[in-house]
């Protein structure tokens, strides 16, 4: 069957200070979702949360730190429009690249979905919001592995800084972690199970990461495990009793933890 490109329904309570809200139509297979906007900025779009059952899988700080997101994976951003990629064209293959889409038909023996909601803070000093959503989507299915992007909050210190508590779902891999700051990050480890899998200082982690086709974006500092665009090579969480990340800094500032994880729908 071919896909679809319809117009969704409208948003609710699209105005200053208050949350916009989309229920999406369920049955059909998510492939993109995009979001016309007017009279609001990317920075004054706030919290975006993509929700299914009340769960949120997809988490954003603003308009802004999605569109970075999905610049450094080289997706077409322009102004105007927000996207939600949930086939991962990044990936090698057409099969993989459909593997995420978010499938919301009901079928006996995968999770059923009852609801799938967008919902967008708008800043109170938004001009004149005006929100419209369109979709691509392709064959009915079930909902499978899916792309979870998770936001936990730090402190950078001068210096390195260790953070050990990021969740760890046996049922999860993970495929990046970025590092949105305005301090100065000069290089990022990772440590798994008390072995360093990840040490490149931030200059040449983002020269390879150019020469397998991403875009790495100024405050967003990447550790890509899915470069050869493998869905397999993302780190397998099931068995793993420690995980944690040092990222070296030459000052301090807050940061956010942003985790991209493949995982079921009953997982983290």
């Amino acid at each position: 069957m071919a896909r679809n490109f319809p117009k969704l329904p409208s948003f609710s309570n699209v105005s200053a200070s208050n949350t916009a809200t989309l229920e999406l139509p369920i049955g059909r297979t998510y492939d993109k979702l995009h979001v016309n906007y007017a009279g609001v900025t990317l920075a004054q779009m706030k919290n975006i949360r993509l929700e299914v059952n009340g769960k949120s899988i997809l988490e954003f700080a603003d308009g802004q730190a999605l569109q970075d997101y999905n610049k450094y994976y080289g997706r077409n951003s322009v102004a105007g429009v927000l996207d939600f990629h949930f086939k991962r064209d990044e990936m090698k293959t057409l099969q993989e690249a459909r593997a995420f889409g978010l499938g919301t038909l009901n079928v006996e023996g995968a999770p059923q979905i009852a609801n799938v909601t967008l919902r967008i803070e708008i800043d109170a000093a938004a001009a004149a919001p005006v929100l419209e959503a369109f979709a691509i989507q392709s064959n009915p299915s079930p909902i499978g592995f899916i792309t979870k992007v998770k936001n936990f909050p730090v402190a950078l210190n001068a210096g390195t800084t260790e953070v050990d508590k990021i969740p760890r779902p046996n049922t999860a891999r993970i495929a990046a972690i970025h590092v949105k700051t305005a301090a100065t990050v000069t290089a990022i480890e990772v440590e798994l199970d008390s072995m360093k899998i990840y040490e490149l200082p931030k200059t040449l982690a983002e020269k390879v990461q150019v020469d397998h086709g991403r875009a790495p974006q100024g405050g967003l500092i990447s550790q890509d495990f899915i470069l050869e665009g493998d869905m397999l090579q993302a780190l397998a969480m099931q068995g793993i009793q420690d995980f944690r990340i040092r990222v070296l800094s030459d000052d301090a500032a807050p940061a956010v933890i942003v985790v991209e994880y493949f995982d079921g729908l009953a997982g983290i």
